[in-house]
């Protein structure tokens, strides 16, 4: 029995839809987890970095370094919501991820003037919280380019 064109093209047909179907299900499987995600690796290191100066930090310090502890952690929350949302929720996840981050960068100034830690270690945590903010106001950049608007004040923008 011979096969018309029309089955040819149809089986044809079938076939690539059944190959996209695979590169999709292989796709999703690539799929990044937060863990992945290069911004959610530089707050958990920001974390690790405040646990570190917490423990050989004098005591009278332990205010000032229990509060850096909650915004970092907020902000790792913060980072991992906002991958799991869409839209509009996403835009408001990591604005809340970028107030956390800046008081947290007011915080490790206000320990580097205290003394509680060293010039250079000062340094180290406001580079990796520069980076933070970086990755996160380009991501709300991303988010807000593809139709979700940032929430204001006022109402909508």
């Amino acid at each position: 029995m011979q096969k018309t064109e029309e089955q040819i093209i149809m089986n044809t047909l079938t076939e690539d839809i059944y190959k996209g179907a695979e590169a999709g299900k292989q796709a999703q499987a690539r799929k990044r987890t937060t863990a992945q995600l290069p911004v959610f690796r530089e707050c958990a290191n920001l974390l690790y970095m405040i646990m570190q100066v917490m423990y050989h930090a004098p005591r009278k310090m332990t205010k000032p370094l229990d509060e850096a502890v909650d915004c970092a952690t907020e902000l790792l929350r913060s980072v991992a919501m906002a991958n799991e949302v869409r839209g509009a929720e996403r835009v408001s996840c990591i604005n809340i991820g970028l107030s956390n981050a800046n008081t947290l960068n007011v915080l490790v100034c206000s320990l580097g003037f205290l003394g509680a830690i060293s010039k250079q270690t000062a340094k180290d945590f406001k580079k990796r919280i520069g980076r933070v903010l970086a990755q996160m106001i380009g991501w709300r950049e991303s988010a807000t380019q593809q139709g979700h608007p940032v929430p204001t004040k006022g109402g909508a923008r």
